[in-house]
This record gives C-alpha cells, sequence and structure tokens, in this order.
C-alpha cells in the first residue's frame, strides 16, 4: 500500500522489518525493493533489482515476473530511454508467444512505442508473419495502432481484417475490434462499423467496453441515417445504468426531432 501510494519513507520501513522465509516471499520483497527505487527515481538500480528476479524465474510467480518486467520498462522510461525499454519486453515476448498476460505486455509495448520519436516495427512485423498464437493476432492489433499513428491507414484496416478473421475469439480481442469500428466510422464505413460492433457484442464484453460499444452503435446508426433504430438505440441506453445514459436521452431526443415525433420530444424536455 504504501509503494503504491508512492510513501517512500514507511515502504522503506516495512520492507526492513520483513522476514521472508518462503522463496516467493523472498522474490516478492525483491520486486517491492525495486518499485521502491523508481520511487526514490534511482531506474538504474531498480533495474538491476527486476534483472535478478528474471534471470531466475524457476518458482516465481507470474504475476511477480510480469511486474518485474514492467518494473524495467517503467525505469527506462525515466531515463527517457524507452526504445531499450521496448527491447526487454520484445524479448519476453518473443521467447513466450502463449503467454497468459500477453495482453497487458502489448499494452506495456505499445506505452515504450508512444514515448519514442520514431519507434521500430520490426518485432511486430515479425510475429504478424508468424503464426503463433495468440501472439500473432495481439501482434497484427499493435502494429495496426502504430500505423494509424503514422498515418497508414489503408494498412492498418488490412491488419485490423486479419485479426476479425482469426481464429483467436476471446474477450481479450474486443477492444481491437472496438478501435476498427472507430476507424471504419472516421472513414465513414458505417456499415462495416456496425457489422464489426456486433461481432465484438458476441465475444461477451466487459460491461464499461460493452456501454462503449453500445453507443458507438446507436451512433453509427445516426451517422447512416437511419433514425428509427439509432433512437431505439439510445432509448436502451438512456433506460439502463450505462455511465452514458444521459449522453443517450439527449441523442435520443435528437432522433426524436429527425423522425417528427415532436410531442415525445416536448414531452420528455417541456
Amino acid at each position: 500500500m504504501y509503494i503504491d501510494n508512492a510513501d517512500a519513507p514507511n515502504a522503506r520501513r516495512v520492507l526492513e522489518e520483513m522476514q521472508p522465509k518462503l522463496v516467493a516471499e523472498k522474490r516478492e520483497r525483491r520486486l517491492l525493493r525495486g518499485r521502491l527505487e523508481l520511487i526514490l527515481q534511482r531506474p538504474e538500480r531498480a533495474i538491476g533489482t527486476f534483472q535478478l528476479l528474471l534471470k531466475k524465474p524457476e518458482g516465481t510467480p507470474r504475476a511477480t515476473l510480469t511486474a518485474a518486467l514492467f518494473g524495467i520498462a517503467d525505469a527506462y522510461l525515466q531515463l527517457k530511454t524507452p526504445e531499450v525499454g521496448d527491447d526487454v519486453v520484445e524479448q519476453f515476448i518473443d521467447r513466450h508467444p502463449a503467454e497468459p498476460d500477453l495482453p497487458v505486455l502489448f499494452a506495456k509495448l505499445d506505452e515504450l512505442y508512444r514515448a519514442e520519436r520514431k519507434p521500430s516495427r520490426n518485432a511486430l512485423e515479425k510475429w504478424v508473419r508468424n503464426p503463433e498464437q495468440p501472439r500473432r493476432t495481439f501482434a497484427r492489433w499493435y502494429l495496426a495502432r502504430l500505423e494509424i499513428r503514422a498515418g497508414r491507414r489503408e494498412r492498418a484496416r488490412q491488419l485490423f481484417s486479419d485479426l476479425r478473421r482469426t481464429e483467436v475469439k476471446s474477450p481479450t480481442i474486443v477492444p481491437a475490434l472496438f478501435e476498427f469500428a472507430q476507424l471504419e466510422v472516421e472513414d465513414r464505413q458505417f456499415d462495416e462499423a456496425i457489422a464489426i460492433l456486433s461481432e465484438a457484442r458476441l465475444l461477451h464484453p466487459e460491461p464499461s467496453l460493452l456501454d462503449r460499444i453500445n453507443l458507438l452503435f446507436a451512433q453509427v446508426q445516426y451517422h447512416a441515417r437511419r433514425f428509427e433504430v439509432a433512437t431505439a438505440a439510445f432509448e436502451q441506453i438512456a433506460h439502463s445504468t450505462s455511465p452514458w445514459a444521459k449522453v443517450a436521452l439527449f441523442n435520443a431526443s435528437t432522433g426524436w426531432l429527425q423522425l417528427g415525433d415532436h410531442a415525445r420530444f416536448l414531452t420528455r424536455f417541456s
């Protein structure tokens, strides 16, 4: 808790009081010490501490290894050398194509890429060509992000299309499908966006993402001038517990006006 709150004095005191006996406990203490070094703005020391955990991973919980890897990445961000940090994360992903923590590892890799002036796409391109899953699917997603940021929208669209056809069908790829739908909306490909969002719903996304999918679905229907469908979708959101309920109610009112239902509009807003 002290480390999460960046309370270095109390964190140091607790670490000094800890007397771990089991190997897993000792490694957890080492991880916490590395995180303390980050709080103290001593990234070089933090890197050394985290590297010791990664050099001898046997018996170390996966969560501890992932946290150590993230610690190294954050240390290189502190040092303003994110390109070195992305090498470390890329090497780990390269050795573990089916790692359960791939979703968060790729997200961290993207954070490092965003901090670079001109990130290399070599690793992502290699993984896109390699059939090993689910790494290939995540590589397509994050390479598409790079392409969008570089202004290469058609390449991004192709990568997203390949991802959409992948055999990996799980809630972890729903955010990628949502981003694909957003790309199609921006390019006014409304029917494609609707089809993608419908597929995303079938993968049982977590509730907050489902709320965003439902709102975007209604907005796309409105942009496509299907006002009856859009208004019904907005009304459904407005009567739900969605955080977008008020926005949806306002949008539904514009739909009523488009449909010429002035009485309903006046009843709601009079």
